[in-house]
């Protein structure tokens, strides 16, 4: 689960850290109807120091796509750019991946690479103000719908961002969990510390836990 935010000194980028995996059980090659799910906790965010990209859904597919997007992509030519690096991928290795790309200071993009009416289908577009990536259904969205505005800064849209990606996970606790931060500049791209991203949480779950009491009461 991945949130992107322009605002008016640069672009903050977050994601949950967690990759879930369905396992099925075979016999001989052969499904017997059984599926075990498990998940690990790593970072779902990657830069060569000039850009950063996320990555969701199908990790292996996920982590290839965005290494080959930090050397290879065009900010001039996103979608001619993701359809190149798709067509490299073999077919064996075609699943479902989605991220974001931030090239600081202000621009934001979303690319996707899908199996589409039986057609390979790369896809990349700019996107302006905010874009998601993963969960693209979750009513989480509403923090940033009703929260962001592009003359906010990168410190004052982190919270928010921290926010939607704390509530995607109560909402689905099963795919999304954890909590990772950069901060894109002009100057740079910086990682918020560990115990800036576990401040994050908490305060993004006692503010869940507010609001709830002001509706049921204690």
């Amino acid at each position: 689960m991945q949130i992107g935010m322009v605002g008016s000194d640069g672009t903050v980028l977050a994601s949950d850290t967690q990759w879930t995996r369905n396992i099925e059980t075979t016999i001989a090659g052969r499904s017997i109807g059984r599926v075990i799910r498990s998940w690990t906790n790593r970072s779902k965010i990657k830069t060569n120091g000039n850009m950063v990209v996320s990555c969701a859904l199908d990790k292996k597919t996920a982590n290839s796509t965005a290494e080959a997007i930090l050397l290879r992509f065009d900010g001039n030519d996103p979608q001619g750019s993701i359809e190149e690096i798709g067509e490299g991928i073999p077919d064996s290795e075609r699943w479902d991946a989605q991220g974001l790309i931030v090239i600081p200071p202000f621009q934001l993009y979303r690319y996707q690479l899908a199996m589409q009416n039986g057609q390979w289908t790369p896809f990349c577009e700019p996107s302006d103000m905010f874009d998601i990536a993963g969960d693209m259904g979750t009513p989480a969205i509403f923090w940033i719908h009703r929260h962001y505005q592009p003359w906010l800064t990168v410190e004052q849209l982190t919270p928010i961002a921290a926010q939607f990606v704390m509530s995607s996970h109560h909402l689905n606790t099963a795919g999304i969990g954890g909590l990772e931060v950069v901060v894109c500049k002009e100057s740079g791209n910086e990682f918020l510390p560990r115990e800036e991203t576990i401040k994050l949480q908490k305060v993004a779950n006692d503010r869940d836990r507010t609001i709830e009491k002001m509706i049921f009461g204690d």
